[in-house]
């Protein structure tokens, strides 16, 4: 008895996999179709500002911007200890230490604005 009622409830979940399947492959077939007649343009002024260095500022929102807690990148540090660098790095600015003071923030900026400039050396496996 419990194999007929396995093997029924088995065929309901399967009853319109391929109609799913079909259907999910068209939403996909419309959505590329749809995507491919767009002609997005950068207008005079956003290519002004994307052709800019990257700044410390930008950064450092973008860095408290990221959610903690979340999985470690490329470098194996997680986004906290970056947030805490970068936090003692603001007091010791605050404090006249500033020019002895680590700025995480900077040698990120120096870093990403690098990686624009030059583009990133073969083989060295960054970004994999």
């Amino acid at each position: 008895m419990a194999d007929i009622a396995t093997q029924h409830h088995d065929t309901l979940q399967r009853c319109g996999d391929e109609e799913r399947d079909r259907d999910s492959a068209l939403a996909e077939t419309h959505m590329d179709e749809a995507l491919s007649t767009l002609r997005p343009r950068v207008v005079g002024s956003m290519v002004d500002k994307l052709s800019e260095p990257i700044s410390e500022d930008e950064v450092r929102n973008a860095l408290k911007q990221v959610p903690n807690g979340k999985a470690p990148g490329l470098d194996g540090l997680p986004v906290e200890i970056w947030k805490k660098l970068d936090l003692e790095y603001c007091v010791a600015v605050k404090a006249g230490r500033g020019e002895t003071a680590f700025n995480a923030v900077g040698v990120l900026t120096a870093i990403f604005n690098d990686i624009e400039e030059n583009g990133i050396v073969p083989g060295t496996g960054f970004a994999e």
